[in-house]
């Protein structure tokens, strides 16, 4: 497969760029389970026959999901999409994609700056109602995978203001965001550049790049700082925080923090 011999080719360059597979025609469409297996995500031409169908493929072996293709097409030329179009972006973060994006619209279009403040619009009303729900029919198929899902029901049910991940390659914040909390925001803290520009994609999180995250106290002290400073210092804030420092393949911590 050409995204293996990929894989070779960024490991010989010691490169930290991730791999993002575009399905655009039926060839990616049978081979779409290997795709996902050997991508960092997947990118999905907006197609609503099977979106859906693409979308739960790519949360089922967690890693991030972007919609795009020219859903505004419209605004190449028009100061406002069609009903149609709206639509299409709602639809699009109802079936749960981590991010969205737009192409001739910014690139060629004559309304840019318009079309992604319309586009964020869409998407910051339609985050308030939840999504269809695949990840319900996600098995989680490692120990980690059932701590990120506990993360998210502990959150829940305490109802807390966010969800901390403490993560070096990203994975603890794709596993968190894969259970998909609703209304409370997943704020990732990392000390890997790469991670920290790769976690843009992942739905739901917000990223902070620190200079360590080797020691767990002060690594935690630091975040305090900077969520209470978020919140505007506000009293009685409660947090859900998840820790992979040393290593993502068990968890150093999973805890309540109140602040």
């Amino acid at each position: 497969m050409i995204l293996r011999s990929l894989e070779e080719i960024l490991k010989k360059k010691s490169s930290q760029a991730k791999i993002i597979a575009k399905i655009e025609n039926q060839e990616g469409l049978d081979n779409i389970h290997e795709i996902c297996q050997a991508s960092d995500g997947v990118m999905v031409a907006e197609v609503p026959l099977i979106q859906k169908n693409l979308v739960l493929k790519a949360k089922k072996a967690r890693i991030p999901v972007i919609i795009a293709t020219q859903m505004m097409e419209t605004m190449i030329d028009s100061l406002t999409p069609t009903r149609a179009e709206v639509n299409d972006v709602a639809n699009s973060i109802y079936e749960g994609s981590d991010a969205i994006m737009l192409s001739g619209e910014t690139s060629i279009g004559k309304y840019p700056v318009e079309c992604v403040r319309f586009m964020k619009s869409i998407a910051t009303r339609t985050e308030k109602f939840k999504t269809l729900g695949y990840e319900e029919n996600l098995t989680a198929d490692s120990d980690w995978q059932h701590l990120g899902v506990a993360a998210n029901q502990l959150a829940q049910s305490i109802k807390a203001d966010g969800i901390i991940a403490i993560t070096r390659t990203g994975y603890t914040a794709n596993v968190v965001s894969n259970a998909k909390p609703f209304e409370i925001p997943i704020f990732c803290f990392t000390s890997n550049q790469s991670t920290f520009k790769s976690l843009s994609l992942v739905g739901s999180t917000q990223a902070h790049l620190l200079k360590s995250i080797s020691n767990h106290d002060k690594t935690v002290a630091l975040i305090t700082k900077k969520l209470k400073s978020y919140y505007g210092n506000k009293r009685g804030l409660k947090f859900v925080m998840i820790s992979g420092i040393f290593s993502e393949k068990h968890s150093e911590a999973i805890q309540v923090i109140n602040i």
